[in-house]
């Protein structure tokens, strides 16, 4: 393990035989017939889901699906669609190659990326350039031009006002409390049989009431030609799988509450969708996870 100054470090321990132990030596000594081994029958384990939120909306989508990773574990193996990225942001009327397009030609994971930054950081109009720099130099490896870069920050400030927007309009004075990026890391085992689904992700805000919790998450998905209402339906559908997931994890570590969801649509000026009343979460998100057979 690492020492103080960053050396490895360890112990050792060998422990040599008595002088007065008894040896077996010459026709005494065991063997082992290889030729007659065989191994020991083993007895399946309970196969591990590595899973995000955010990865259900895909395998709802046919754009992702289950694959066994080792002999234990099954993970999601994504197919790529020009119309989404990374961080389920997606800009149908943008793309270049293979990889849909945000402002400034930066890719419209980066561009989601940087709204949400934005929004958790709310940095004051001095440092601004500098933090849209830093967050862009971890998320692409292109370098903006000064009128792009003008573009993309213009275009995310818009965005994210339009998120916060979004939130504020859910706030009454029953929320108790309101936690920006909340993380979950929690380990289901009654939501697949004969699996445990280990589920990692976070939520843009998470709104506590005295019998409730309420996600809010923020979402950069670019307008097309569709009206407004049919824009925020179309993307509610996409989503829901992602919703359903954190509420079933949420249900998971906090069984006394009830759980909606809403999500906030950045492009048409912070409208947005909630999942509520006889909304079934558990519902949306259990035959997606169908595990897949073992190959031969």
């Amino acid at each position: 393990y690492p020492g103080p100054s960053g050396q490895q470090t360890g112990t050792i321990t060998i422990r040599m035989p008595s002088p007065d132990e008894t040896r077996l030596v010459g026709d005494s000594q065991p063997t082992i017939d290889l030729a007659g081994y065989r191994t020991a029958a083993t007895q399946p384990g309970t196969p591990t889901i590595q899973l995000t939120p955010s990865q259900c909306s895909g395998l709802a989508a046919g754009t992702a699906s289950l694959t066994w990773l080792d002999e234990e574990t099954v993970g999601v193996t994504d197919t790529f669609d020009p119309t989404e990225t990374d961080a389920d942001e997606s800009d149908p009327g943008a793309t270049q190659g293979s990889q849909a397009m945000g402002p400034g030609g930066i890719s419209a994971a980066a561009y989601g990326t940087l709204v949400h930054r934005l929004v958790e950081l709310a940095p004051p109009e001095e440092t601004l350039d500098q933090d849209v720099r830093q967050v862009l130099a971890g998320e692409t490896d292109a370098t903006p031009s000064a009128d792009d870069l003008t573009a993309i920050t213009q275009a995310a400030i818009t965005d994210a006002q339009a998120a916060e927007a979004g939130v504020q309009s859910l706030l009454t004075p029953a929320v108790r409390s309101q936690h920006a990026e909340f993380g979950l890391d929690t380990e289901l085992d009654d939501l697949v049989q004969d699996a445990v689904v280990s589920m990692r992700g976070e939520i843009d805000r998470l709104l506590v009431f005295n019998d409730a919790y309420h996600i809010v998450d923020f979402k950069t998905d670019r307008w097309g030609s569709d009206s407004r209402d049919a824009f925020v339906q179309d993307r509610a559908m996409h989503h829901e799988p992602q919703m359903a997931a954190y509420a079933v994890a949420l249900q998971d570590l906090d069984p006394s509450r009830d759980v909606r969801a809403t999500i906030v649509l950045t492009a048409a000026d912070g409208a947005y969708y909630t999942f509520a009343g006889d909304w079934d979460p558990r519902a949306v998100v259990e035959p997606l996870l169908t595990i897949p057979s073992v190959s031969e």
